[in-house]
């Protein structure tokens, strides 16, 4: 996004299209599930050592 900005004289040869938009949804999915997988992984495991 800082591209656009940086490069205000050229702004209609900076578009953003479906990629960029699939990219950042993909990154939060990314971060997201590692998050989940790191909650489920210590529920895990303090699962094992109680039992």
């Amino acid at each position: 996004m800082s591209a656009k900005s940086e490069l205000s004289d050229y702004d209609s040869m900076v578009q953003y299209g479906a990629g960029f938009y699939l990219l950042l949804i993909g990154g939060i999915v990314a971060f997201v599930g590692a998050i989940i997988g790191l909650v489920l992984h210590i529920n895990a495991k303090k699962a094992f050592n109680q039992a």
